[in-house]
């Protein structure tokens, strides 16, 4: 299994106000539609929120309805008045945990923030470009909320200043217009290590990031062979390719929701899974220990 990072959780109803509504509702039909109702109008408002804080952070991109964090926002509702409550859930998900991360880094480096805003202004419209800029706002919300002394970059994106370690970021994916099924994605996660291996870094100890969500996605398919999401089938294979690269460490990560028991609401997980090479450094190994272990569940659970 791939190990946890941070989650988001979209929406619950008030325990409260359920509870009392219940003890003056006898009637099955009427409570199942006054539970609606709750469930309708905590989206809304949640929804509304988010909308509120895209515009915020993210003004000329609000405006683009091809923009890809518009297009899932105002999916999401679709989703949600078609009747697919929990995927309208899932997909607001998405684009609320950006905006948190956006609003952590614009706290943390108002330098940082402007450039991410011009990259996802840039790059934010293809998927072959958003992916790694998604993966490079999480990777700079996470270092600063592990109080991790960093530097933003280029090859690689970003180095750890007590170690001189570098970070870099891509992304593995396969273009969702086409009608290309895959039997298998591992090799676009091989590729993608070997395409960053040919490139000269800053640093002489750098770890690779991955983002593979839409390879995860195809996966998830029945024409899809389950070898990446398998740490037991993927872990060997991946591990030749990391060990003849330049890498200390490789970790792909993967976003991934999941329904929340009891209501409509549906929680958002990011999850990893972590290569090293035989060649690591202790000191470099020591870190990930700390900050990105190999066996340790670390859950977190953010609410609107």
């Amino acid at each position: 299994k791939m190990i946890e990072e941070p989650m988001i959780q979209q929406p619950q109803r008030a325990q409260s106000k359920t509870s009392s509504l219940k003890l003056f509702t006898f009637h099955q039909g009427f409570w199942y539609s006054t539970k609606n109702l709750i469930d309708k109008f905590m989206f809304e408002h949640n929804w509304e929120k988010i909308r509120d804080k895209l515009s915020e952070l993210l003004p000329s991109i609000s405006r683009e309805r091809n923009h890809l964090l518009t297009k899932r926002l105002f999916l999401s509702k679709s989703h949600y008045e078609k009747g697919n409550k929990r995927l309208g859930c899932a997909e607001a998900c998405y684009v609320q945990f950006i905006l948190e991360d956006l609003e952590v880094i614009r706290n943390h480096n108002q330098d940082q923030f402007k450039h991410f805003q011009k990259e996802l202004k840039n790059n934010g419209i293809l998927e072959d470009t958003y992916f790694g800029i998604r993966l490079e706002i999480r990777t700079s919300a996470s270092l600063i909320k592990k109080n991790i002394g960093f530097f933003k970059s280029e090859t690689p994106d970003f180095i750890i200043t007590d170690l001189n370690l570098g970070l870099e970021c891509t992304s593995a994916h396969i273009s969702l217009n086409t009608n290309s099924k895959p039997n298998d994605v591992l090799y676009k996660v091989k590729s993608a290590i070997n395409k960053k291996n040919d490139y000269e870094y800053k640093t002489n100890k750098t770890v690779l990031f991955i983002d593979a969500s839409n390879l995860l996605f195809h996966e998830g398919n029945e024409y899809c062979n389950k070898v990446l999401s398998d740490k037991d089938n993927s872990y060997p294979i991946l591990t030749e390719d990391v060990n003849n690269s330049k890498f200390m460490s490789v970790i792909y990560f993967t976003y991934a929701w999941v329904p929340v028991q009891g209501n409509n609401g549906a929680t958002l997980h990011n999850l990893y899974n972590r290569i090293d090479s035989r060649n690591i450094d202790p000191f470099i190994g020591a870190f990930l220990n700390i900050h990105f272990p190999l066996s340790i569940n670390r859950s977190f659970e953010m609410r609107f």
